[in-house]
């Protein structure tokens, strides 16, 4: 019996053996990485497959994207020119601010809007996922235009903290989709395309967040 153990003991000792050495690294191999995501773009964006991420880096009551062209009129609005978008945030936006590059305002309720709770005059939503849609219509603009700045505030519950974010998506003017750059040091930190802040240096007007841009697919 015991010789009869032996044997089976040493057979098993063999396949062992064998096995391992049919496959000397199984144990020692890392399991390979994880495929990096793809990154979302500008063009994903205007395909309505992603959404511009607007990240405050300081306090302050809003966030501002400007549009200016001085050698054309691809961002002058003009009277009936339509301007759309979608907004969501982790905070509240009880304000909006609307320009032309004057710094005249052209909303028909003084300098800004107040977004009132229900029946909003330019404002509804928002809709399942947290989207508010902001549409306005221009009324008869200024000769000195040169393009557009939209400020989207909050004066009500508190500035936007560092790390509050604006979601946007869907934005379009006089038909035309429109993507978003971010600010920069060699346009004064901001973009004639997109992100506006005023005041960047600690002595100068702290209104603005600041902002990082990111996009994120939907």
């Amino acid at each position: 019996m015991k010789r009869f153990l032996s044997i089976i003991f040493a057979l098993l000792a063999v396949l062992i053996i064998v096995s391992c050495n049919q496959d000397p690294k199984a144990s020692d191999d890392p399991a390979p990485a994880p495929a990096p995501a793809p990154s979302a773009t500008d063009e994903d964006v205007l395909a309505g497959n992603a959404y511009y991420r607007l990240t405050a880096t300081r306090e302050a009551k809003r966030f501002a994207l400007q549009y200016l062209d001085e050698e054309d009129s691809t961002y002058d609005p003009d009277e009936g020119d339509v301007l759309t978008l979608k907004y969501r945030t982790n905070h509240s936006v009880d304000r909006i601010y609307l320009r032309d590059s004057s710094q005249n305002t052209v909303f028909s309720d003084g300098s800004y809007h107040t977004i009132a709770e229900a029946d909003d005059e330019y404002v509804t939503g928002p809709d399942e996922d947290g989207w508010y849609t902001f549409t306005f219509t221009f009324p008869e603009m200024l000769d000195t235009k040169f393009g557009f700045r939209l400020e989207l505030c909050n004066y009500g519950v508190g500035k936007f903290q560092p790390g509050d974010y604006l979601d946007i998506k869907d934005l379009e003017f006089k038909g035309q989709k429109l993507t978003i750059e971010a600010a920069n040091e060699d346009n004064e930190y901001q973009s004639n395309q997109g992100v506006y802040n005023a005041g960047y240096t600690e002595t100068g007007n702290k209104d603005h967040t600041l902002p990082t841009l990111s996009i994120i697919k939907l």
